[in-house]
């Protein structure tokens, strides 16, 4: 579970407790957690956000963003939501400016959810829970073990290495999801453990590693349980990209460019021709949009409905990729398929539109029309920005993919830039 986990849950909570139902709200505080309650809330009455710098203050969406104010405003039937850190401070504000207590809600309590989602400590427990598990798989001649729950960062490393010489590897992942993707390419003795398992084996095997010989660690970042040591300079410069270190940092095999060749999924053709004529579905004329990811703060929903009938118009069918709960995009055909079917289905619609998430790296190499949107942030360090750092074509993991950056300030343009595709 992660921070974001913990505040869907409560928004989910608050919603079915009628909190809300005939109130005016108002979100205090533009942070990371904004998108997250703009879009979860998007039917309810949003009538603004505060925020008390003055570097915020402005639009932020649709939504104007000022000083925290009760003019206009009827403090008696408005809500305000908190998540945030400076709760108590942000509630004697408002209280002072006449809002009621009862209507002032914290969606966050922080002392809780450090103590839920980061308290990775290395106690005896914990270390003991690492041992346990890595004494069950000892005697196993060779692991790979996937710690991220990220599709991309379970498929990318595919590209840099041949298949058949992993097949017979025993495989340690924290998803099902990744189980499924990886049986679909060839790995039948695959194993998923739970996520504080994965990490507490991963801070044992960080502690033994000098003597633990049959585990091949896979992730982009990390290289025997610890942080790997790069030249970030170097590594964003124009001549060069992450995905060229990609393969020597992940399985120290000195390969620099991922493979040009489909990474063939096991598919079942006929299921996924008939998911088609179920949905009514256009063969190449059909857009798969993908709006969530858990590598990126989400985009409007308003963006992504208005795109959907701009494509519509155009004559395409309009799908949304969904799993568990998430929502379709109103107006849009939801699209909940196995991942062994992904890459197939995305070659008979012909078309796709993504946040830039692990499924712009499943279908990295395949031959569709594909647009990957970016949101720009800071990479750690501050040396590059996220986009820099995943650029796909300068690294050539894809050379087709049209990449672009979401406009903050106004999503039409995002929505002009991407229609110029279709």
């Amino acid at each position: 579970m992660n921070v974001d986990d913990v505040l869907r849950a409560v928004l989910k909570k608050i919603k079915k407790s009628e909190l809300l139902e005939g109130k005016s709200i108002v979100i205090f505080g533009v942070n990371n957690y904004l998108p997250i309650i703009l879009n979860d809330l998007y039917k309810y009455s949003i009538i603004g956000i505060f925020d008390n710098s003055v570097s915020k203050q402005g639009k932020y969406w649709d939504y104007k963003v000022i000083a925290p104010t009760a003019e206009n405003i009827d403090v008696d039937n408005t809500v305000v939501l908190i998540a945030s850190k400076y709760y108590e401070q942000m509630k004697e504000q408002l209280l002072s400016l006449g809002y009621k207590m009862k209507n002032i809600i914290q969606l966050l309590n922080f002392i809780y959810v450090n103590w839920l989602v980061y308290d990775f400590n290395t106690s005896t427990t914990r270390y003991y829970l690492g041992k346990s598990i890595y004494d069950k798989y000892k005697d196993e001649n060779k692991i790979l073990l996937f710690p991220s729950k990220s599709l991309g960062d379970a498929y990318l490393p595919l590209r840099y290495m041949n298949i058949d010489n992993y097949v017979d590897y025993k495989v340690l992942v924290c998803s099902g999801v990744i189980k499924r993707m990886l049986s679909a390419v060839g790995f039948y003795n695959v194993d998923v453990l739970a996520e504080d398992e994965i990490l507490c084996l991963q801070r044992y095997y960080a502690l033994h590693r000098a003597e633990i010989e049959n585990i091949c660690y896979v992730h982009p970042v990390l290289r025997d349980g610890r942080l790997i040591d790069i030249d970030l300079e170097v590594m964003v410069s124009k001549e060069h990209a992450f995905w060229e270190y990609y393969g020597d940092v992940v399985l120290n095999n000195h390969i620099f460019l991922p493979s040009k060749e489909e990474i063939s999924f096991n598919a079942d053709k006929k299921r996924v021709e008939k998911l088609f004529s179920d949905l009514s579905l256009i063969p190449n004329k059909t857009v798969v949009l993908a709006p969530y990811a858990k590598s990126l703060r989400e985009f409007p929903i308003c963006f992504w409905v208005k795109l959907s009938e701009e494509l519509k118009k155009r004559g395409y069918s309009v799908c949304t990729n969904i799993s568990g709960d998430e929502a379709p995009i109103e107006g849009t055909i939801p699209l909940n398929c196995k991942i062994e079917d992904f890459k197939e289905i995305m070659k008979m619609a012909g078309n796709a539109v993504f946040i830039r998430c692990g499924l712009c790296d499943i279908i990295s190499d395949i031959n569709v029309k594909k647009v990957a949107i970016y949101r720009e942030r800071p990479f750690p360090y501050g040396l590059c920005s996220f986009f820099e750092i995943n650029d796909m074509r300068k690294g050539h993991v894809d050379d087709d993919v049209v990449q672009l950056l979401f406009d903050e300030e106004c999503y039409e343009n995002t929505i002009n830039e991407i229609l110029t595709n279709f």
